[in-house]
């Protein structure tokens, strides 16, 4: 199987790479716009290809894309920076994934895996609404022909470890001693640790190819992230309020419809204190 992961140059991308290389894989080809990463990322896999392209360049997407299995996870996904240059989040997110879907097309690849998010749940922010619209773009190209390609949605929350985290800034605010910052107290969200995703990515697609895919995930309070970060570390904090910011939830949704919704809130999903010290443990003490 040839397997090309777009945005491999970020922290999704080099759980993908590893979890493909530990089940043997041998071909494997990263597409991202960051020179800089791919040359660091190329010491250390040293069989893995790369190649440069931007996904706002559909002709060179048609030139990339030719692979058995396409996961795609380039975007741009800052809340707060987006919700200030909107237009460029429409042309990376909504129309760069147009491109690839569209690409992927011409070139007959047989799976396309789109990396989601719980924002683009009844979204609020820009980020939300373009990751939204890609995901309707990506199933709508379902023909149910065997070759037309797959295209698969997975959907999560807060990925801990990926780049923009929360975690290891509220690690080293602890260790420094200073005031942890959190935009608002009651806030909750979905978590789930990187290779977890990357796995559930490479279990989920050869099975349910053409649905929106949810791993089980539990929510927490994220004052309660910050208590068990405090544990693990065993010193004090002081929290301090600075006031949500334009785009941010108070809570999450993973899953909507007429009949329910999945809000990080629910009882019935919270983590205890112990599951949650070891559900980030990892990420705490290497930061």
């Amino acid at each position: 199987m040839k397997y090309c992961i777009l945005g491999g140059t970020g922290t999704l991308g080099k759980a993908l790479i590893n979890e493909l290389l530990a089940r043997g894989e041998t071909d494997i080809t990263v597409v991202s716009r960051d020179e800089l990463k791919q040359s660091e990322l190329k010491k250390v896999y040293k069989d893995v290809s790369f190649e440069l392209g931007d996904v706002r360049d559909v002709h060179r997407m048609r030139e990339l894309l030719n692979h058995d299995v396409v996961f795609y996870a380039a975007a741009l996904k800052q809340v707060d920076t987006i919700e200030a240059n909107v237009s460029e989040a429409i042309k990376t997110n909504v129309i760069g994934g147009m491109n690839v879907a569209d690409a992927c097309r011409s070139n007959y690849v047989r799976h396309v895996v789109f990396c989601s998010t719980d924002k683009a749940v009844l979204p609020i922010n820009a980020y939300g609404y373009t990751k939204g619209l890609a995901e309707k773009y990506f199933l709508s190209l379902n023909t149910g022909k065997a070759t037309e390609p797959h295209f698969t949605v997975c959907r999560w929350g807060n990925v801990i470890g990926s780049r923009g985290s929360v975690i290891p800034i509220f690690t080293r605010q602890i260790k420094e001693g200073l005031p942890i910052t959190l935009t608002d107290e009651r806030m909750t969200r979905f978590f789930m640790r990187i290779e977890d995703a990357a796995k559930f990515m490479l279990d989920t697609y050869p099975t349910r190819p053409t649905e929106t895919q949810i791993p089980p995930m539990k929510a927490a309070p994220v004052v309660s992230v910050i208590e068990a970060i405090a544990a693990i570390l065993e010193k004090d904090y002081k929290i301090e309020i600075t006031g949500i910011r334009p785009g941010e939830k108070i809570h999450e949704c993973l899953w909507t419809s007429h009949e329910r919704c999945i809000k990080s809130n629910d009882d019935d999903i919270q983590m205890s204190g112990e599951d949650l010290k070891e559900l980030i443990r990892p990420v705490v003490e290497s930061v």
